[in-house]
């Protein structure tokens, strides 16, 4: 009679490479998704997204988008503090011609500090 051999170990919790691949795989489906309605609706001439990653998925959301009239007019890069880049940035892609963009912080007041702000 031949014995089975045991199953290997399997671990309660996934190491953090897999967490990182399975949020990465995540994210590209997200984004697959959302290239994917928006040429089904037909892309606008003028998009504003808010709560995008950063200027490298700005890229890759335009790249997908698949009109080579389409551009980056401007992604923010808004910090939380000092070491703390925020996830949650704005961008403006256009097919029009650019004359001015960029993007600025909300102003304090009364001690509030709102995060983020806003972009043209």
């Amino acid at each position: 009679m031949s014995a089975v051999p045991p199953a290997p170990p399997v671990s309660p919790r996934p190491g953090r490479r897999s967490r990182i691949g399975a949020a990465a795989a995540l994210a590209a489906a997200r984004l697959r998704a959302a290239a994917r309605a928006l040429r089904a609706g037909g892309v606008p001439d003028v998009l504003l997204v808010q709560e995008i990653r950063d200027a490298e998925t700005c890229s890759n959301l335009l790249a997908r988008l698949g009109d080579p009239s389409m551009r980056l007019a401007v992604c923010s890069d808004f910090w939380f503090d000092a070491t703390n880049r925020g996830r949650q940035q704005l961008a403006v892609f256009t097919r029009l011609p650019v004359v001015a963009a960029g993007f600025e912080p909300w102003r304090a007041s009364d001690f509030v500090y709102p995060p983020r702000g806003f972009a043209w």
